[in-house]
């Protein structure tokens, strides 16, 4: 993995919202499919770890904090070595 892209996920893992890493919800599915796989994310901050999933495709009621969330995630995948 690159420098660049490194850095990219690291900003990612300090961006998560609080409401999201501090909230009860964990899986996140999207509305128009349910067997369009998706992301399973496993998040260590300050010794405390959470697991999420997220469908394939965002849900139109997620929280918006939580859809931003994922589309910056989304985006900084699509920039990672496959």
């Amino acid at each position: 993995m690159s420098d660049a892209a490194y850095k990219l996920a690291k900003e990612l893992i300090t961006d998560i919202p609080e409401s999201l890493f501090e909230g009860e919800q964990t899986y996140f599915e999207g509305q128009e499919c349910r067997d369009c796989g998706g992301y399973f994310i496993e998040i260590n901050k300050a010794g405390v770890v959470r697991q999420f999933s997220f469908g394939d495709l965002k849900g139109k009621d997620w929280p918006e904090e939580v859809i931003d969330f994922y589309e910056d995630f989304v985006e900084v995948i699509s920039l990672l070595p496959k």
